[in-house]
């Protein structure tokens, strides 16, 4: 079965016309992405300098670790919750 699929004519004028005006769309696009990334990246950084700015703790001190302070006496006196010695 031979199908002939038919296609209108395309003036060689138009194709040019049309592939210019997708550079030109392409390229506001890709300002666009460009200037949205500068802005992006100064909040990240604003963001970053606030939170250095807010949290010196973090900076200056050394956090305690969980097992640093003993919860109960129990701990203390090396006795587990089911009444066996701890090993040291």
């Amino acid at each position: 079965m031979n199908m002939h699929v038919n296609r209108p004519e395309l003036a060689v004028d138009s194709i040019p016309l049309q592939l210019a005006a997708q550079e030109r769309r392409a390229e506001k696009t890709r300002q666009r992405v460009c200037k949205l990334r500068e802005k992006a990246f100064e909040e990240i950084e604003r963001l970053i300098a606030f939170l250095d700015a807010s949290d010196g703790y973090s900076m200056d001190e050394r956090e305690e670790a969980v097992d640093d302070i003993p919860c109960d006496d129990r701990e203390l006196s090396g006795i587990s919750t089911y009444g066996t010695e701890l090993m040291v």
